[in-house]
């Protein structure tokens, strides 16, 4: 059927909002700004929750904290049916960060196991204990497995990258894998430049710290396809190298029930140091 339209006012707005929707997914693509906004959840919508932890350092630094739990995960979101209130569980946390960075305090944690993640950009450290897959079937994946993932998602033959291609480079630091399904800790970075959402330059190189799960590719014995991203953290830093990486049990499965929990003090050029 051929529906002839005169209305010239019509067809003004019509390009006016065409021009309007690719400029904004244009901007969506090199804006600094695009998918950080919402990362962590709010501490103020999770007040009924008794629970909390209180990290504590042993050396000052400037640091972020992060805990992520395990019950509540982004893959199990849609299998669940969430409600609307509970979205915020399935978020990770940011903690309030205090005395000079020896104190990281996350308020209202629902019960869960949390695994944590401490980001320190003035020395480009980075100390993790997520684990990435659950079940006792599930092993670490092999530095093969890391070379196809990165093989599958980074830049290809023509010149592309595969996947999100606003971050240039992409380092998948370890791996853990269950029959088809894999899951991986990455770090990606924007090396060439962005823009704010006010459109002026940012200053310094925007870093991405993730949790992505993946599953084979139909058609590709050794290609891998990500199912859902985590993103844990997202900054812009001046430095255009990746964060010195280091996983350390002392970070993972720390039990939240409802009541206050403390750990430390914690040093980190030690945990740096273990094995």
């Amino acid at each position: 059927m051929y529906l002839r339209i005169e209305n010239r006012r019509f067809w003004t707005k019509f390009f006016v909002l065409v021009s309007c929707f690719f400029s904004f997914a244009l901007h969506a693509q090199t804006s600094a700004e695009g998918g950080g906004k919402y990362l962590h959840a709010d501490f103020t919508r999770l007040t009924k929750f008794e629970g909390s932890l209180t990290i504590r350092f042993a050396e000052p630094e400037k640091r972020v904290v992060i805990a992520y739990g395990r019950r509540y995960r982004k893959p199990l979101r849609k299998q669940r049916g969430t409600l609307d209130q509970e979205r915020a569980y399935y978020k990770p946390f940011k903690a309030r960060v205090q005395e000079n960075g020896r104190v990281a305090l996350f308020p209202h944690l629902p019960p869960d196991y949390y695994d944590l993640l401490v980001v320190q950009p003035r020395e480009m450290v980075l100390l993790e204990g997520i684990n990435l897959l659950a079940g006792s079937d599930a092993e670490p994946a092999s530095d093969q497995t890391l070379d196809e993932i990165a093989a599958s998602l980074g830049r290809q033959d023509d010149g592309r990258i595969a996947w999100q291609a606003f971050f240039e480079e992409k380092k998948f630091e370890r791996g853990a894998l269950k029959g088809k399904e894999a899951a991986s800790f990455a770090q990606q970075m924007r090396p060439s430049g962005a823009l704010t959402g006010g459109g002026s330059p940012v200053e310094g190189v925007i870093h991405s710290i993730d949790v992505v799960w993946l599953k084979r590719a139909m058609k590709e014995e050794k290609g891998w396809q990500v199912t859902v991203r985590q993103q844990l953290y997202r900054a812009a830093i001046d430095s255009d190298d990746f964060f010195k990486h280091k996983y350390t049990d002392a970070l993972s499965g720390i039990r939240i029930v409802n009541s206050a929990k403390e750990i430390g003090p914690l040093r980190i050029s030690q945990l740096l140091q273990n094995p």
